[in-house]
């Protein structure tokens, strides 16, 4: 049996247009109270995850037919539990996320973008504090609380073909990881 208590909530702001951006400012906060009992105490001792994030993102025309996107979000996450060697651990991340975007109308009829992000991702309860095995997906995980928070660096090609009857959209991406969980 897993018991998991959790909340999760947003405010956001979308702000006039401010120096030719528009745009919105957030923040978001997150708790999460897992317990697992029976068997599954086993696999995972009681933890406690708090996060909150600030973040924004903006756009603004450069030119009639050239836009650019950016937006950039930090965090802090605070994860509580005992891992395999059965110490208390009280562990903190900070990650770091931004994304960079180029978007171009040549013809009325067709759009391209192209995207490049880094965004950074804590360790989850499981990754840092899981103890052996898994009774519900008949696997053996054993979690590392030194881990630090995954990289991942993302570039994006995209376009878009419309007209009065439908729209198109294909996109290409890459994803490196460093660091990945």
């Amino acid at each position: 049996t897993y018991r998991n208590e959790e909340f999760d909530g947003r405010l956001e702001l979308v702000h006039e247009t401010f120096a030719g951006f528009d745009g919105a400012i957030g923040l978001h906060g997150r708790t999460r109270d897992f317990r697992a009992e029976g068997e599954a105490a086993e696999f995972l001792l009681p933890t406690d995850t708090h996060m909150v994030a600030a973040y924004f993102f903006e756009e603004r025309a450069l030119t009639d037919s050239l836009g650019a996107e950016v937006g950039f979000r930090v965090e802090h996450t605070n994860v509580q539990g005992r891992g395999i060697d059965d110490q208390r651990r009280d562990l903190d991340f900070v990650p770091l996320s931004g994304s960079l975007a180029l978007l171009y109308d040549p013809l009325d009829w067709l759009g391209i973008g192209l995207n490049g992000s880094i965004s950074q991702r804590a360790p989850t309860q499981v990754e840092l504090f899981a103890r052996g095995a898994h009774e519900a997906t008949s696997t053996f995980e054993r979690g590392d609380p030194d881990l630090e928070e995954e990289n991942a660096y993302t570039g994006e090609l995209r376009a878009t073909a419309k007209n009065g009857r439908g729209r198109l959209e294909g996109a290409a991406f890459v994803t490196q990881y460093d660091g990945f969980i």
